[in-house]
């Protein structure tokens, strides 16, 4: 089962003359309200989204254009920030909801960053790798550079004020007008699917058969589902990314597990017997030789793994005639004896009689 859906993060690229910042008395913060990056995650089920946030970081890469000797100076927390410094970024996720969506403003991504002498700033703009099973990043579009030019308010006072800021993209240097796209997208899911059959002259197919499915590799504290015809049913993963699930199953029903981390294992439960590859006449309970196919325990690439396990209880063909039949079979015989020998004797009566 494969998911080719896109998840967009719209950075709103701003001219170098958009916003005009408040001043404060020796250093200014970023404070607009514009949007320097959204995020949403769509197309993927929602039992997959248990991500609280999104996490990015902000890089000082040095600075340009000071006024004569003054040299830049920029601080986080009122240190100083240094070259390759970096700031934390985390995109919450809106009230409700299970998956970031929402917005980053530039007074948020640069919350307690404040700048003190006029200069263009340059920064790095980074998603950071997901840890999350269900999501993959896209490594080429991961960053965009941002500057934010600083210039006097009053060149007296030596007051200073945010002029406007740019986002770009690395790649080209070029400033995109339209906003850099961060590109988020969907792992490959796996599926595993559990089929029952009972097969045999002797073989109950009304009986029930319970089935304990062990998954692990999954994505930690997510909530994942199975279908087992029209119903559906919610597990959630413990804290190493595990689950157990118990499963009745009749004969010709079958399970569906969705959604499954590339890299997931499983193990296979009938009873106490377990399911292995290609497995053959295995003694069950109950008189049943249980086979299986289509096991291996792994799951990768999207794959979808079916596996068939099977319970035959054959009873073995009686050849031959049967002790108890041979007083009624000798009866018979000597009945046909009987019948014979007075049909002749009546014969060679009727032969003496006419000659």
């Amino acid at each position: 089962m494969k998911f080719d859906a896109k998840k967009t993060i719209a950075a709103l690229a701003m001219s170098a003359t958009l916003f005009a910042m408040p001043v404060s008395a020796l250093a200014v913060t970023v404070d607009s309200t514009g949007n320097l990056l959204t995020k949403s995650w769509t197309q993927m089920p929602a039992e997959l989204h248990k991500v609280t946030s999104q996490d990015f970081t902000l890089t000082y890469t040095g600075v340009t254009d000071t006024v004569g000797t003054i040299a830049g100076s920029v601080t986080y927390n009122g240190n100083a920030l240094a070259v390759n410094g970096t700031v934390p970024v985390t995109l919450a996720a809106a009230a409700g909801t299970t998956a970031p969506a929402g917005t980053v403003s530039f007074a948020s991504a640069f919350a307690n960053v404040d700048f003190a002498t006029p200069g263009v700033y340059s920064f790095t703009l980074t998603e950071n790798p997901t840890t999350n099973k269900n999501y993959s990043y896209n490594t080429a579009n991961a960053s965009y550079v941002v500057k934010v030019q600083v210039v006097y308010d009053d060149p007296v006072a030596k007051t200073v004020k945010v002029q406007g800021i740019t986002v770009s993209d690395p790649s080209d240097n070029k400033q995109d007008e339209n906003g850099g796209t961060f590109v988020n997208t969907a792992v490959d899911n796996a599926v595993l699917s559990l089929t029952k059959k009972v097969d045999g002259n002797q073989a109950d197919t009304a009986k029930e058969f319970s089935f304990t499915v062990t998954l692990t590799g999954l994505e930690p504290n997510a909530t994942y589902s199975y279908t087992n015809g029209g119903e559906t049913t919610t597990f959630t993963a413990d804290a190493n990314g595990s689950a157990t699930v118990s499963i009745d199953l009749h004969h010709d029903e079958n399970v569906t597990i969705n959604n499954l981390p590339d890299g997931a294992t499983y193990t296979i439960k009938e009873g106490s017997v377990d399911i292995t590859a290609d497995m053959k006449e295995t003694e069950g309970a109950d008189g049943y030789k249980v086979t299986a196919t289509g096991f291996d325990g792994n799951l990768a690439n999207g794959e979808t793994d079916t596996v068939t396990v099977t319970n035959t209880k054959t009873a073995t063909t009686i050849t031959g005639l049967a002790v108890t039949f041979l007083p009624y079979i000798g009866g018979l015989a000597a009945a046909g004896a009987g019948v014979g020998a007075l049909v002749i004797s009546r014969r060679h009566k009727k032969d003496a009689d006419n000659f």
